[in-house]
């Protein structure tokens, strides 16, 4: 896990880019962040309760499409607010 972990860290740490997450349990949302943090992410968006999922679940779709297009599966979404 450390070295799929050190790796993710250096892959995101200087990208600005994106990450959701949605649930109904805050105390597990926390802990998410946390996590999603000591990985590298920095810019957390919560969506919201679960029904938010089918969202996220959509960006496959996108995703897929993008990988396709790029030929490369390492790339993100950045929200630019």
């Amino acid at each position: 896990m450390s070295d799929r972990h050190d790796d993710v860290a250096e892959w995101v740490e200087d990208l600005p880019v994106t990450v959701f997450l949605c649930g109904n349990a805050h105390e597990a949302k926390a802990q998410v962040t946390d996590i999603l943090r000591s990985f590298g992410w920095r810019d957390v968006i919560d969506l919201g309760d679960i029904t938010s999922a089918r969202g996220t679940e959509s960006y496959v779709s996108l995703w897929l499409r993008l990988w396709r297009a790029l030929q490369v599966p390492m790339f993100n979404i950045k929200v630019v607010r």
